[in-house]
């Protein structure tokens, strides 16, 4: 914010400004938000005051940066509600979800070179510094799954 207006700026470096794959699930559900926008800006006339934004205040306008962080701590309030603790998500920032998403990327053996494009650092030796704990928890399930084998054959 500058001055009170929310501003946008171009991403920090050039590999910030990306195309990554999504699932096709999510894109049909962003293109049927897309849909809706629409026939909502017909219906709304001049009151739309934005540019081409998918995630947008009623009049249009670009979407306050904190309120995807808000909705999000939100809905994991609303989910951990009545669990016990073991059972409860964790509280983390609305970025936090990049961190884990590579966790997860990571943990299930996908290439560190394809998580490192997918997050836009320029070098995969950058991913494996900031996840090395996932790469090695991937390593020690590795371990067991080669003991399992050669134990078989011992």
């Amino acid at each position: 914010m500058v001055a009170g207006q929310q501003i946008t700026k171009a991403p920090k470096t050039k590999n910030s400004n990306r195309v990554v794959s999504i699932p096709h699930f999510l894109t049909l559900r962003l293109k049927a938000l897309k849909k809706s926008q629409l026939a909502y800006r017909l219906s709304v006339g001049d009151y739309w005051q934005g540019d081409n934004w998918i995630f947008t205040q009623t009049n249009g306008r670009q979407m306050n940066y904190s309120t995807p962080y808000a909705a999000f701590q939100d809905i994991i309030k609303r989910y951990n509600e009545g669990k016990k603790p073991v059972d409860q998500l964790p509280a983390i920032p609305f970025h936090g979800l990049r961190h884990t998403s590579a966790t997860l990327l990571i943990a299930s053996h996908q290439d560190v070179r394809t998580v490192s494009s997918r997050l836009g650092h320029a070098q995969a030796s950058t991913t494996m510094n900031i996840y090395a704990h996932a790469l090695q928890e991937t390593d020690r399930k590795a371990v067991n799954a080669l003991e399992t084998m050669l134990a078989k054959h011992a």
